[in-house]
């Protein structure tokens, strides 16, 4: 293959919390582009620009409300799909919030987009979640998977979400590594509102590195973490974000109200 360099990045969660529902609204309508607009010139300067979806847009047909039990209009994810988000990760702790119709009322949503290079997280089928989401840039071709620590409400059926399993994680990567130049893998973990990296991060995060992986994406503390180099088998490595924060979002605390953006190139 010829040398070819991508470049990446990535943001903290975004969370349609109450007030940023409020503050979309525009006479009768939703407006989440106007709001995550700023955000949009730093975007477009990306291959792929990675957005961790804390917070699914189901619908107001399945009632919109803020935490505890997130869901909002479709405008939300729209408003995702017109920032330039074309890799989206929807496996979080709150994705199961409104159960398996609010998941596939989300993902039937960016269906009809083909900006989107990949969506992982969430399922639909068995199908869906045994396939590894591929796709190719520049002639390279890269794996997305997605997997978190926890689940806020239980799934009634595990299809749902991909809630990390050692063994099943290791054995999606190896096989993307196999098919693949370029492993990234999103992570919801750690401790909430903690800005230290916990000693189950650490432990996926040397697993998700043996395995393969070479680019680890948390999320999920809506606060920084710490960044590292992980050394893994024969000499493999992986460039590990252990939280970027909160991109949008209305946390009232100091630390919930910086976000990191991670930018990296890839060759």
């Amino acid at each position: 293959h010829p040398t070819v360099t991508l470049s990446f990045l990535d943001t903290g969660d975004f969370s349609a919390d109450d007030s940023v529902k409020i503050s979309a609204k525009d006479g009768e309508s939703d407006d989440f582009t106007r709001i995550m607009a700023p955000l949009k010139q730093v975007f477009d300067k990306f291959d792929m620009r990675c957005c961790n979806q804390a917070s699914l847009g189901a619908g107001i047909g399945l009632g919109v409300s803020g935490y505890p039990t997130y869901n909002a209009p479709v405008e939300w994810s729209k408003g995702l799909e017109d920032l330039g988000c074309n890799l989206i990760n929807v496996g979080t702790n709150h994705t199961n919030d409104k159960g398996q119709e609010a998941i596939s009322s989300d993902l039937n949503h960016y269906d009809k987009n083909t900006n989107i290079l990949a969506i992982a997280g969430a399922n639909r089928s068995v199908e869906e979640q045994n396939k590894i989401r591929y796709f190719t840039l520049k002639q390279a071709k890269c794996a997305y998977l997605s997997y978190t620590t926890s689940t806020q409400k239980p799934t009634s059926q595990p299809v749902s979400i991909n809630i990390y399993k050692a063994e099943t994680a290791k054995k999606s990567i190896e096989e993307a590594k196999k098919n693949a130049q370029f492993v990234i893998v999103a992570m919801n973990w750690g401790k909430e509102d903690s800005g230290d990296v916990q000693p189950e991060q650490e432990t996926i995060a040397q697993a998700l590195t043996d395995a393969g992986a070479d680019l680890i994406i948390g999320n999920g503390p809506h606060v920084v973490q710490p960044a590292k180099i992980v050394d893994g088998k024969d000499g493999h490595q992986s460039l590990v974000w252990f939280s970027l924060g909160n991109a949008v979002n209305s946390q009232l605390q100091t630390d919930n109200l910086f976000g990191g953006i991670g930018i990296v190139n890839i060759e």
